[in-house]
């Protein structure tokens, strides 16, 4: 994509509706990219707000540091380019994007939601931040304020979190003793 080794990259992967409120994302990131200019936006998705934020995007001081990659079938790739992973929605459950971002080790900025709230321990396994775009700028800003040490220990701890909780195998045997069925 063109984009230097060195330089911080921001992902957004996420159907491009209007509950998700990538508009807070692009908005933040524009602010952020005052403070932080090796910054990018990569924006995976499809949807019917895309066109909307194409011309939000379009409008921005740093518009040319805002990528749309349409739907992307390489998520995991992107993932392991990027170093930031954001979900600004208003509503959310518990997004599957989210948790392949966790357990993919990205620093996670999300707002809080019924979700996300339930597997984000602030500034522990990522940041939980107001349904807002300074509260979103915030969380942006915490993370690129971590030396890259914290942002290592944040890391594992995503992924220890995806780990611990998400375990299929586990999960499945906690149920069935639950029904007092026994494991296979």
């Amino acid at each position: 994509m063109g984009i230097p080794a060195s330089d911080i990259v921001i992902i957004v992967a996420a159907r491009l509706s209007q509950e998700k409120r990538i508009d807070r994302a692009i908005d933040a990131f524009d602010e952020l990219c005052l403070k932080h200019p090796h910054t990018h936006l990569v924006i995976a998705g499809t949807g019917p707000y895309e066109e909307r934020l194409k011309t939000l995007a379009a409008g921005k001081s740093f518009k040319d540091k805002i990528k749309f990659l349409g739907q992307a079938s390489n998520v995991d790739e992107l993932y392991q380019m990027s170093d930031v992973y954001v979900l600004s929605s208003d509503n959310e459950g518990l997004s599957l994007a989210f948790l392949e971002a966790l357990a993919s080790g990205l620093v996670c900025v999300v707002t809080r939601c019924t979700g996300t709230a339930e597997v984000i321990q602030n500034a522990t396994n990522g940041f939980l931040v107001e349904k807002s775009m300074e509260g979103v700028l915030n969380g942006l800003q915490n993370v690129l304020g971590l030396s890259e040490w914290e942002r290592e220990i944040i890391s594992r701890n995503a992924v220890d979190c995806i780990a611990d909780r998400f375990e299929i195998r586990r999960n499945v045997g906690q149920a069935l003793a639950i029904l007092g069925m026994p494991a296979r």
